[in-house]
């Protein structure tokens, strides 16, 4: 019997388009370029984060990523960046949600790395269907 759904938040609820453009843009790269390389990192199946030392070896993820957030920079994730068909999104716009709402089930969002947990976090209060 399920009893529970969780969903993968970076790409699977979460469109990462904008937030990578971002990275881009902190790290002086076009955008297209830094798409490009990140695209052949995933597809090779190797850590996304890896996609920095192609432009800049030695290139400390944690340490940009603090100085991101000084600069008032940080990690910006909102609804637009949500994908359109998700389960973040009100019950009424989601076709699944009578059926999950005639039933008991913990929907939850997680994440594997340090960005998306935060935004794990964020994303999970607005995954609970409505009650109809």
């Amino acid at each position: 019997m399920i009893r529970s759904v969780v969903f993968d938040v970076g790409e699977t609820l979460l469109d990462d388009t904008s937030e990578w453009g971002r990275w881009a843009d902190w790290i002086g790269v076009p955008r297209h370029t830094f798409s490009a390389v990140l695209g052949a990192v995933t597809a090779s199946g190797r850590d996304n984060a890896e996609t920095f030392q192609y432009f800049r070896p030695g290139f400390d993820l944690s340490q940009e990523r603090r100085r991101r957030e000084l600069a008032g920079a940080g990690e910006q994730i909102d609804e637009h960046d949500l994908y359109p068909d998700d389960m973040s999104r009100p019950a009424a716009s989601w076709p699944f949600a009578k059926k999950v709402s005639a039933r008991t089930y913990l929907v939850a969002a997680t994440a594997n790395g340090s960005s998306d947990s935060s935004a794990a976090h964020r994303i999970t209060p607005m995954i609970r269907p409505e009650r109809s």
